[in-house]
């Protein structure tokens, strides 16, 4: 259900762990090729790195019930725990979707609304280097590729990459429209400019980079509006609808 690439750099102890998801249709989708190639960049820097293609995995999908947010745990007996397990251990994430109708496609959106009671409530990739890729058919990619990272005033709400109480950093994007064909066949710089992304991501992380200016304008709207509100919103159910996601922020100091 996933590919492993060759292994290991160690930074003193640190073994880091860049993990790439990709949600084309196809496994030889361009998409894909190009989240690959990013890995096979962050694999040169001798990162560990492991690709997760999404329409492998059977994903119920999200039905509401907030199970998450009492138990920790979603009701769905799928593969969505294993990705996420993978995602807690990873240094780095890569994500890669098409443009479907201007929005990320159905096995990305399906997936973020699976991810997104970890990701918007508790902040669970905090601290986490993130990176988008996105292709198109014609237009609309840089857009997702901004959307898939959470890039943008309300990046909060796009993607998972950001959470309400602690934020994540974004290596960069690639996006490209095919006109074309086949980004593999006929646009070697993209190519590279995905290679090269991989590599960007392993040295982010080495360096312990910030980026203290980066999306200014949605980090306000998180200080000002979301964090103050989910806040909120959680204290008042702590003992019972939002039980597990009370004890999951008290524990790493976000809520009392």
């Amino acid at each position: 259900m996933y590919h492993y690439y060759n292994q290991t750099r160690n930074i003193g102890l640190i073994v880091l762990k860049i993990l790439g998801i990709s949600s084309s249709p196809s496994y030889k989708g361009n998409t894909a090729t190009l989240v690959r190639e990013a890995l096979k960049g962050a694999e040169e820097m001798d990162a560990e790195v492991e690709e997760i293609h999404l329409p492998k995995y059977d994903l119920n999908y999200c039905i509401g019930c907030r199970s998450c947010h009492a138990r920790g745990k979603c009701v769905h007996d799928d593969g969505f725990n294993e990705i996420m397990e993978k995602m807690r251990e990873a240094d780095g994430i890569i994500l890669g979707s098409p443009v479907y109708l201007w929005e990320y496609n159905g096995y990305m959106k399906n997936f973020f609304d699976r991810a997104a009671f970890y990701s918007l409530y508790c902040s669970l990739f905090a601290e986490k280097y993130f990176a988008g890729i996105s292709t198109a058919g014609g237009a609309g990619h840089r857009r997702i590729a901004r959307r898939l990272v959470g890039l943008g005033p309300n990046g909060f709400l796009n993607g998972i990459a950001h959470g309400a109480f602690k934020r994540s950093y974004v290596t960069g994007i690639v996006a490209k429209g095919l006109w074309k064909g086949r980004v593999d066949e006929h646009y070697p710089k993209t190519m590279n400019k995905a290679y090269k992304l991989g590599k960007k991501m392993v040295k982010a992380i080495e360096k312990g980079k910030t980026y203290p200016f980066q999306n200014l304008l949605g980090r306000l709207m998180i200080v000002l509006f979301a964090r103050r509100l989910k806040k909120k919103w959680i204290l008042a159910r702590k003992d019972k609808e939002c039980k597990a996601l009370y004890r999951d922020l008290k524990a790493k100091g976000f809520v009392k």
